[in-house]
Order: structure tokens, then sequence, then C-alpha cells
């Protein structure tokens, strides 16, 4: 910051603007809402969130958290541009010198400057994300650094606002923030009437904790609807029964260490709300520690519990009663809309996308050569799974019923004795697929991902030459023999 002169005395810059505390961290912010921010052109641009974690690590992978200290101060403004940042203090004029807290373009100018050292991490192999001024960077043994870095990488690191664990593969909610609910919980139960902005906060703070506590949007139902109420008027609103009821049930966070890893196996298909209910109580014993999917012919049902609850309190409560079975049991379930319009003999119902490509008879002969004979397509229908060398169609995996099919998604099947593998996925599920056939301990299998540049979050772990194994002489990765993959580099090898 730079001092112009007395007020009064020197010309003042072409833009004064007020300054402010945030109480939160605290720090100091330059009220530019009414003036500069109005003559910005917006910029919008994605964050990595902690929803890219789980596709960077693996178990006890080993982890670094970098925050940089006052970010903005690194990022120099223009000496003709500084006159529109200005401000008046104890008499005197300032401007400005690096882009300041309250710019509008400020978040988006830091970010973009910090993607340049990223993208070439990533180039190099090293994943890692960024969040603004926060970056997570995972250590990958097989990259051949020396074992004495890891004193600076641990299985467990702070990540915006939420530790992430590498040894049990899940987020943890810290103390302090859990403390902070607590205290805020206490508060709005000792009143009588809860103010706004109270319930605001204690929303915000809820839906803050989805990725630790499996649906926590759903039990702040009560508490925006009492934020709609409230909004229509600036009167406090009453501790009505059911706000009340909705509160005291958070009292088990106050001792949540619940972290469950799912495994998926099953499938299931059921209708309505309390079958649901029913079949997962019948259920218990051969479902637990599974991934189940459930086909709805109710759009209510599935849409309630896609988006963590519903507007009708009844479909709440048995939505709840799901949940805490599923807990129970260690599930993780899915609800898919099923109409009973729909018949798995009924053609014209099935409708192929252009993704349902796959690769051209040339390059398919070309990789049964230089990899193992594959025995089964993991992702196909039956116009498009690949032949064998004697002309027959591989075993497959179809997104539905089918004559050829062994089985409804992949995902939901055991796979764990399938040898020889092979697979052309969606490339939006490349990521999940690779955690799915890791779990899975599926045996040797090539996969098809397309060569993309700058590399998206996660891909370069799977992006590395092959090598031919010494013991078998087919091409496998330098140092995993189980895996190999084929990078689309050119268009018209698809099909």
């Amino acid at each position: 910051m730079s001092v112009i002169g007395r007020v009064g005395e020197c010309s003042p810059p072409y833009l004064v603007m007020p300054i402010t505390i945030e109480s939160s961290k605290p720090r100091m912010c330059h009220d530019a809402r009414f003036f500069l921010n109005l003559c910005v052109k917006d910029y919008p641009f994605t964050l990595d969130t902690l929803k890219e974690v789980p596709r960077l690590i693996e178990r006890n992978t080993f982890m670094s958290s970098l925050d940089d200290k006052s970010g903005y101060d690194h990022i120099l403004l223009h000496k003709n541009s500084r006159t529109f940042f200005g401000l008046e203090f104890a008499g005197w004029f300032m401007v400005f010198n690096t882009i300041s807290f309250g710019f509008k373009a400020s978040a988006n100018i830091y970010h973009m400057t910090g993607l340049v050292p990223i993208s070439y991490c990533r180039a190099l192999g090293v994943p890692c994300l960024l969040y603004i001024d926060d970056q997570l960077i995972v250590y990958l043994t097989r990259m051949g650094y020396k074992q004495h870095i890891e004193c600076l990488f641990t299985p467990t690191r702070p990540f915006l606002g939420m530790i992430c664990d590498s040894k049990r593969l899940c987020f943890v909610l810290p103390d302090d923030k859990k403390q902070t609910f607590i205290t805020l919980r206490e508060d709005i139960l000792k009143s009588k009437e809860v103010h706004l902005k109270t319930l605001q906060r204690f929303a915000g703070k809820s839906n803050s904790l989805m990725l630790a506590v499996p649906a926590a949007k759903l039990y702040s139902k009560e508490v925006k609807r009492a934020i709609s109420m409230a909004s229509k008027n600036s009167k406090p609103i009453p501790l009505y029964y059911n706000l009340k009821e909705e509160l005291l049930y958070w009292g088990f966070l106050d001792n949540w260490s619940d972290n469950k890893i799912l495994i998926p196996i099953h499938n299931l298909v059921t209708f309505g709300a309390k079958a649901i209910v029913n079949a997962l109580s019948a259920a218990k014993g051969p479902v637990k520690n599974s991934r189940i999917d459930i086909y709805c012919d109710n759009m209510a049902v599935v849409g309630a519990w896609n988006n963590h609850g519903a507007s009708d309190p009844a479909l709440n409560k048995i939505l709840k009663e799901i949940l805490v079975i599923s807990q129970e049991s260690n599930i993780d379930l899915h609800l898919f809309y099923f109409s009973t319009k729909d018949n798995p003999a009924d053609i014209e119902s099935r409708r192929i996308s252009m993704q349902d490509v796959k690769l051209a008879d040339e390059k398919w002969k070309i990789g049964q050569c230089m990899f193992i004979p594959h025995t089964v397509d993991l992702m196909a229908i039956d116009s498009n799974v690949m032949l064998d060398k004697n002309f027959n169609p591989l075993k497959l995996y179809s997104p539905f019923p089918s004559k050829l099919s062994a089985g409804v998604n992949v995902f939901s099947q055991d796979v764990s004795g399938e040898e020889h593998a092979y697979v052309f996925p969606l490339f939006c599920l490349i990521f999940r697929l690779l955690k799915f056939l890791q779990e899975s301990c599926i045996g040797n299998y090539t996969i098809i991902v397309p060569d993309l540049y700058p590399r998206p979050t996660g891909i370069l772990r799977i992006v590395r030459t092959a090598e031919l194994c010494r013991s078998c002489g087919y091409a496998n990765d330098a140092e995993f023999n189980f895996f190999s993959f084929v990078v689309l580099k050119d268009q018209n090898l698809l099909k």
C-alpha cells in the first residue's frame, strides 16, 4: 500500500472506497461493491473441491497441504490501475499496490496464476489440487523420490476444512469444527426464539458436514423451512416442535467417530419408499458392507433420496429410516428411477448415443497381439462388444438387460474372479472405474483412456508407458504387472 498524501493537500485517487473488517479471520476488506465491482466483467471459473480428493488418493497415500501466506499481496497492480483502489484512513489518502480482498476479480486472478505451477506439476506426474490459495499434493511412492521426503508427507492431512484420511479412505470432521457446530446448536436450543441469521449459520454449517456425515442435508429440512418463514418478516420465529426435534437429533454428532469404507458387491431391484425399508430390513445380513442399486418407479422417492430430502415430512421420515438401516449395515445405497412402462424386451426403448463407440477392428487386433488375449468386456452392449480370435463375442456387462449380457451395471457386480478384462468406459467414469477395479482385486486388465492436455485431475495416475514384462513377455506397467492400458491419440481409432 502506498500513501498519496493528506486529505485536502493532494489530488485524491480516482476511486476512494471504504474499508471494513471480516470478523471470521479477521482481515481487512476493501468494499468495492458499489463502485469498482459494478464496472468489472464477471469471469466464472471452477475450483478443485473435496469431491476431487477420492480420485487422487489410494489407501495409505502420503499427502501434504499448503496454504499461501497473504496470497493476494503477491499479485501487483499496474501503476495506472492503482488509482481505482483508493481509500482514506486517519486523514490520509492511500492506494493498494496489489489486488485487494473485496475486488471481484481477485479470486479469479490469483487462482489462474496458481494454476501455472499446478499444471506443470500435473504434467510431471504429481497429483495435486488447487482451491485459490490452498493446495493438496499427493506423494506417490512409484515416482522414485527418496524416502526422507516422507517426513513432509503424512497419510492424514487437513484440506478445505476437512481431514483427508488415506488410511481409512474417508473424510474426518475436525474437532474444532465439530465443537463450533455443537456450541451453535446448544445456543439455539436454550432460547425460545431464533433469529434468521442464526438459522442461516446453522444451515450453512450443517451443509458443510455432508462429506463426513452422511445425509447431513436431510436433517436440515426443518431449519430451511424455518428460514423461509423468518425471511418473510424481520421478527425471530419461535422454536416450534418439529424444528426443536430436528436440532435435538444432531446430538449424535457429540460422539461422532463413524467413518465407514464401502465395498460394492450386490444389486437389488424394488419399488416404493416403504418397500425399500422392508427389503433392506429383510436383507440386512446378505447385503452388509455392500453397494445396493435400487430401481424405483416412484420419481418422488428417487428425487428425495438423491436431493437429501423432500418437502413432505412423511417422506422425510421414511428416508431417515432408510438411512439408519444403511448405516447399521454399512450400505452404499443408490436409487434410480425405473418407469413401469419400460421393458427389457422393448428394443425401441433403448436409445444408443454417440458415446457407445468401440475400438476399430484393426486396432483391436493389434491390442490382442500386444496384450494377453481378453476374455471379458466390462462395459459394452450387444452391438459393440469386442470379438475374440474366433470371432465370438466376449463375455460382457451392459448398462441394461440384454441377450448377451452377463450382468447389469458392472459397479454392482462381483468381478474379482475375472481375468484378462478389457474396458472402454465413458470418459467421465474412468476414475470411478479404476477405484472399483482396484477394490475388486481384479486380475490384469486393459482400459482405454483419452490423451488430453492439460491432464485432467487424476488421469496422470494411469498415463504411464507400458513395458514388456520380463516374465510373461506381454506389455504391462513397469511396476504393476496386472495393469495395462492404451492411450487414444487419433480420433480415427474410434469406429
